[in-house]
Formats: C-alpha cells, sequence, structure tokens
C-alpha cells in the first residue's frame, strides 16, 4: 500500500445516512447487515464520478450475479476492476448497507429483483453470490454505498 486517501464528501455521507437510518426504523439496527466492502473501477473518469456523486448502478458491466453495483468482501476480487495509473492501482473501500440479502442470479434485472418471502412485499436489498458465506454482494440502491477510501497500491 503507498498511501491511503480519505473521501470526505458531506452531500453523498449525508444520503448514506438517511439511507441508513431508514432501514433501522423499517428493519431495527441488527438488521441492516453493513459492511465494509472494495469496489474497483477501471476509469479515472468513473473514479471521480463515484467521488463526486456515488455510485451509479448503470455503468456496471458485470451481470453474473444480477443488475446493480458490485461490491466485494475480498480486496483480490475487485482488484480485476481496478484502475493503474503507471503501475499504481486504486481500489474504493466503502461502507455498504446489504440488510436482506437473496441468492444473485444472472437472469435477475434491476426490473424484476426479488421480492421477500415475508409478508413486507418488498424486494431484497442485495444479491450475494452465496447465501451461507457471502463474498460478493449486488446492490440496486446507490445511496446504500459510500465510498469511505481510495487504496493507492502496487
Amino acid at each position: 500500500i503507498i498511501k491511503i486517501e480519505a473521501i470526505q464528501n458531506q452531500r453523498l455521507y449525508d444520503k448514506y445516512w438517511n439511507e441508513r437510518v431508514s432501514m433501522i426504523k423499517l428493519m431495527g439496527e441488527d438488521m441492516i447487515n453493513e459492511k465494509d466492502l472494495f469496489h474497483g473501477t477501471g476509469s479515472e473518469d468513473v473514479m471521480t464520478t463515484i467521488e463526486n456523486e456515488g455510485f451509479r448502478k448503470e455503468f456496471n458491466n458485470t451481470t453474473i450475479w444480477g443488475e446493480g453495483t458490485y461490491f466485494a468482501r475480498d480486496a483480490s476480487y475487485s482488484v480485476k476492476y481496478c484502475r493503474s495509473k503507471g503501475d499504481v492501482k486504486q481500489l474504493f473501500l466503502c461502507m455498504v448497507l446489504c440488510g436482506d440479502s437473496h441468492i444473485g442470479s444472472r437472469d435477475i434485472k434491476l426490473t424484476n429483483w426479488p421480492i421477500r418471502s415475508d409478508s413486507s412485499e418488498m424486494i431484497y436489498d442485495s444479491l450475494v453470490n452465496n447465501m451461507y458465506k457471502p463474498s460478493i454482494y449486488v446492490i440496486h440502491d446507490d445511496a446504500r454505498a459510500y465510498p469511505m477510501f481510495i487504496i493507492h497500491f502496487k
């Protein structure tokens, strides 16, 4: 690791915090499933957009676990998608509200996200690659992720 750069964007943080408060009211603090996860992207323009405006699920091209914005438990997964400046790569470390998860699949689109099996008739908060030990999380609501840091590394 060469350096870790903090992202301080009060507007984005406020959106994240408001979503967090809303989820706590809806499901309780112990169920919001807040995680620190990694996100890699290959473009400097997209990195700047995320820093300034937040995540935008419509820019994601990966759909193996469904449409949405992808985050990984392990940095080694996100490194494949990292932007490089010469021999230095950059990676986001993010706070992500994962909530109630459902197993993902390629055929899940933003328009047919799975509905919870309880009586709420609400869609799941995230999709995962494995229900028992998830390492990939996909979210549909961009306000549920806050980019905390950019990690610069070789």
